[in-house]
């Protein structure tokens, strides 16, 4: 999973973004990889959700004065993804997921993925 964002891809889309972290995704043939930088974070704290066509990831924090949020949420541009196949997996502040096409609907209609 570390270096599915350094080769090339043939028939690959890339889609980047700032806010709320920096991240990046490459839609290809067998499925939507996303990348996100959030350094400083634990994956203890991470979560990630979704509904339907779309993903939030969310980080929960707090201390003892205060706590926060910080989530941003992508549109997975596949028509037919497999929910229970999704993969996430965080090393040094990096967060890396694979979503893996499906010729036919096998998603749930909510989703949760557990960060590895």
């Amino acid at each position: 999973m570390d270096k599915f964002m350094d080769s090339p891809y043939p028939h690959a889309t890339t889609y980047r973004g700032i806010l709320p972290q920096c991240w990046e995704a490459r839609e290809t043939d067998d499925g939507f990889y996303i990348r996100m930088y959030i350094h400083g974070l634990a994956k203890e704290k991470v979560y990630i959700t979704g509904k339907h066509n779309y993903m939030t990831i969310s980080e929960v924090s707090g201390n003892d004065d205060r706590a926060w949020r910080i989530s941003a949420t992508i549109d997975l541009p596949l028509k037919f993804y497999k929910s229970d196949q999704i993969k996430a997996e965080m090393k040094n502040g990096v967060l890396n997921i694979v979503v893996l096409k499906s010729e036919k609907e096998e998603r749930d209609e909510e989703f949760h993925v557990n960060v590895e």
